[in-house]
């Protein structure tokens, strides 16, 4: 009977170890798909510095002013641009780049991504990519959804692009209110350290500008791009 006990035995130690390897299976499955859940997130903050982001389809003179104001205060930000702005207006995007700072994409027509559905986001994303690398040379790796509209499709859509969804952590809503004193207020409010602040080439913007750079500034933050802060 004794070879009975040591086939039992067998058994046994085959079964925990089978138990344990697939333990060891899902283990590295749960931590894989953790990863690639972090990697599809849209990112609204840095881990080291803040960032000014500006939006943009419209107001080309302001763009330029906006630029001016940047150079004299010896600042970079991100600028995503539309598509259909971009082609309209190729030595603005020039210059946007020309000055050193970074060029997002935020689709070509302003589309909605929730609204035209994912494959009409990326066809989107993808004009804009082209009107890029047709002006530039190159593309981009960051991607604003239009209205921050997006969901989790709208993420991992544009992260199988090689995208980065951005969004912002505080918004001066300088699109709607053209009061440069409320801007500014809103900025000063809203800012975290790490935070990405929206704005777009607005007339009261622009006038609400140098003081949004020093205000910031004065708190310690350092102001870079949103590449540079993640």
């Amino acid at each position: 009977m004794k070879w009975l006990h040591i086939l039992r035995r067998w058994f046994q130690n085959g079964a925990r170890l089978a138990a344990a390897a697939l333990a060891f299976v899902c283990l590295l499955t749960c931590l894989q798909s953790g990863a690639l859940a972090a990697k599809t997130q849209a990112v609204s903050q840095g881990t080291d510095g803040a960032a000014l982001m500006f939006n943009v389809y419209q107001n080309t003179d302001q763009v330029y002013e906006i630029l001016d104001i940047l150079s004299d205060k010896d600042v970079k930000a991100t600028f995503f641009v539309g598509g259909i702005w971009a082609q309209q207006n190729p030595d603005a995007l020039l210059a946007i780049e020309q000055a050193g700072h970074e060029i997002g994409n935020h689709g070509f027509n302003h589309k909605l991504p929730t609204k035209v559905g994912n494959e009409i986001a990326m066809e989107e994303i993808r004009r804009t990519e082209a009107v890029l690398m047709g002006i530039l040379g190159h593309g981009s790796t960051l991607y604003a959804p239009p209205a921050g509209d997006y969901n989790q499709g709208t993420v991992d859509a544009a992260a199988d692009m090689g995208m980065v969804t951005v969004l912002w952590s505080a918004d001066t809503i300088d699109w709607r209110d053209q009061d440069a004193a409320l801007i500014l207020s809103r900025a000063q409010e809203k800012m975290a350290d790490t935070g990405f602040l929206l704005m777009h080439p607005t007339p009261a913007t622009v006038e609400a500008l140098a003081d949004i750079i020093d205000t910031l500034r004065g708190r310690g933050l350092r102001l870079t791009t949103v590449s540079d802060a993640l």
